[in-house]
């Protein structure tokens, strides 16, 4: 993979600010997101919205969306709190590993939450 790739449609504020904002996502379920499709590969002039996916391991998507409401609440709420950091028409869906791979295994996938941000202090302390 060349760099051009990483970068194919989206600007480099585009992508710090898309990584920042997954830095979050990152810390709280353990596993990266990832930026899929064409605005992240490439492969087109343009994109009509940036595809991020979370895969977790099959035992943890059922723990974490034990029916269809959660997960669609999930990954709207998500979707909103990416959108609103990076003013980018996200579409971020929660995936379980075995369908992620068995459907889009051999697609690029490109690793969100490589920005550090500071530590949060609780205040007082």
């Amino acid at each position: 993979m060349t760099a051009k790739l990483r970068t194919a449609l989206l600007t480099t504020t585009e992508l710090y600010n898309l990584d920042a904002a997954c830095s979050l996502i990152r810390r709280a379920f353990g596993h990266p997101p990832y930026l899929v499709g064409t605005a992240g590969v490439g492969g087109a002039s343009s994109y009509r919205d940036v595809d991020v996916r979370l895969i977790l391991p099959d035992d943890e998507f059922t723990a974490i969306c034990p029916e269809r409401a959660r997960w669609e609440l999930l990954s709207m709420a998500i979707g909103a709190y990416l959108a609103n950091c990076t003013g980018l028409p996200i579409d971020f869906q929660i995936q379980r590993a075995s369908n992620a791979h068995a459907r889009y295994g051999g697609q690029i996938r490109i690793p969100l939450f490589r920005v550090s941000s500071p530590a949060w202090t609780p205040p007082g302390s």
